[in-house]
C-alpha cells in the first residue's frame, strides 16, 4: 500500500503540476489524494493488515502532504487546503478515532514547527488553517473521552498564539539574538481572526476539568499581547506598523486600546527625533478611517512633535519628508492635532502661518531660479 501512495508523489517529483493552471491542478491533486487516503484506510482496517502499519502509513502520508503544501510544491490556496484537511479529519473520525488522533498529532506538530520559521508563507498557511479549523469544527462534544476536533483546534490556536507572543516579546526586548525581526504570524493571525481572536468563545471549553486551564491560557495569551503592545507601542510603530495598526483596529476594547494609544503618543511626543515615516503610517490609517474614532490625541498632546517637524521643514527643502508630513498634518482638521487646542498658546497656529510662508518661499525660490536662467 505504501508503494501505491508513493506513486502519487511521483507526479510532484516529476513536476507534472507545473502548468498555467497550477493552483487548480494542485487542489484537485490534494483532494483526490485525501479521498484515496480515507477510502483505502477504511479498506485496510477491514483486512487483516497490522494496525501499526496503518498508523505508520497515516503518519507518513499526512506529514508528507503538509511538507508539500508548506513548501508550495503543491500550490494550493491556504484556506482551500485547510478546508480539505479539516474535512479529511472529520472523515477519519468516522472511520477510526485512533487514526484521526494520529493525523491530528502529525498536523499539530507540523503547524507548530511552521509557526516558528518566521517565513511569511508559513505564517499565511498556519493562520488560515487555524481560522478554517476553528470555524469548521462545530461540535465540542468529546469522542470517547477524547477532546473533540474543535477543542483541539482551539487548543492549537492558544499554543501558537502564546508561543508567538513570547517570541515577539523576545525580539522587541532584544533578548533573542540571531533572529530576523519578523511579526508575520501575529499579523496574519490578527488579519484572519480579527476581533474574534479576543473573544472568550474562541477559547471556551465545556469540559469541566479543563475549563480553568483553558480560561487561564486564554487570559494569559491575550494579557501578554496587550502588555506587549502597550509597553512597546513606540517600537512596534517603527518595527511593524502593520501589526500595531491591526491590533488597534481589531482589539475592540476601548480602555485597552486607549491605554496603548496614549502610551504610543506619549512616546512620540517625548522623542527628540520622531520618525516621520512611522507617524505618516498613523496619519494614513486615521485618514482612511481604519482606526476607531475614539483614538484621537488629547489636548496639545502632539504639539511638540509638530513644532519639531516645522523646524526641520523650514530648515530643509520644500520636498523633504518633514515638509510632506507637516502638510498632511495641517490638512487634517482634527487629527492628530487636538481641535480644542487654543491657538493663543499653541505652536499649531504659528505652524499654519509658517507653513504658508514655507510654501511662498518655495514659489519665490523657483521664480528666482527661472529668472536667473532667462538672464
Amino acid at each position: 500500500m505504501k508503494q501505491f501512495f508513493d506513486s502519487f508523489w511521483v507526479a510532484i517529483n516529476g513536476r507534472a503540476l507545473t502548468s498555467l493552471q497550477r493552483s487548480a491542478s494542485s487542489f484537485a491533486f490534494v483532494s483526490s489524494f485525501l479521498e484515496c487516503l480515507v477510502f483505502l484506510t477504511k479498506c485496510m482496517l477491514k483486512s487483516d493488515l497490522d494496525f501499526g502499519l496503518v498508523r505508520a502509513l497515516m503518519k507518513e502520508q499526512f506529514s508528507r502532504l503538509w511538507g508539500e503544501i508548506s513548501t508550495q510544491r503543491l500550490k494550493v490556496e491556504e484556506r482551500a487546503a485547510a478546508s480539505l484537511i479539516g474535512k479529511t479529519l472529520e472523515a477519519l473520525k468516522q472511520v477510526d478515532l485512533d487514526l484521526c488522533d494520529v493525523a491530528w498529532t502529525v498536523l499539530a506538530t507540523n503547524v507548530k514547527i511552521s509557526s516558528g520559521t518566521g517565513k511569511v508563507e508559513d505564517a499565511r498557511l498556519v493562520s488560515a488553517l487555524l481560522r478554517v479549523l476553528v470555524d469548521g469544527f462545530n461540535s465540542r462534544t468529546a469522542d470517547n473521552g477524547v477532546n473533540s476536533l474543535k477543542e483541539r483546534a482551539e487548543g492549537l490556536l492558544r499554543d501558537v498564539l502564546l508561543e508567538d507572543v513570547g517570541r515577539c516579546e523576545g525580539l522587541v526586548r532584544g533578548s533573542v539574538e540571531g533572529k530576523e525581526v519578523n511579526f508575520a504570524l501575529l499579523v496574519n493571525l490578527l488579519e484572519q481572526f480579527r476581533e474574534v481572536l479576543f473573544l472568550d468563545e474562541v477559547f471556551a471549553s465545556v469540559s469541566w476539568f479543563s475549563f480553568a486551564l483553558t480560561t487561564h491560557l486564554s487570559f494569559l495569551s491575550l494579557q501578554k499581547l496587550d502588555n506587549l503592545l502597550s509597553e512597546h507601542a513606540f517600537r512596534f510603530l517603527s518595527m511593524s506598523p502593520v501589526l500595531l495598526l491591526s491590533y488597534l483596529t481589531h482589539r475592540k476594547d476601548e480602555p485597552t486600546c486607549l491605554f496603548v494609544w496614549h502610551s504610543l503618543l506619549s512616546s512620540i511626543a517625548s522623542s527628540d527625533s520622531p520618525d516621520s515615516t512611522s507617524i505618516k503610517s498613523l496619519l494614513n490609517a486615521a485618514q482612511k478611517g481604519t482606526l476607531p474614532k475614539y483614538l484621537e490625541p488629547q489636548q496639545a498632546e502632539l504639539d511638540h512633535v509638530v513644532k519639531l517637524m516645522l523646524e526641520r521643514a523650514l530648515a530643509g527643502p520644500m520636498d523633504s519628508d518633514e515638509a510632506s508630513l507637516l502638510e498632511q498634518i495641517l490638512e487634517s482638521s482634527s487629527w492628530p492635532i487636538s481641535s480644542v487646542c487654543s491657538y493663543s498658546n499653541s505652536p499649531i497656529f504659528f505652524a499654519r502661518i509658517l507653513f504658508v510662508a514655507l510654501w511662498i518661499r518655495h514659489i519665490t525660490s523657483n521664480y528666482y531660479q527661472e529668472l536667473c536662467v532667462q538672464r
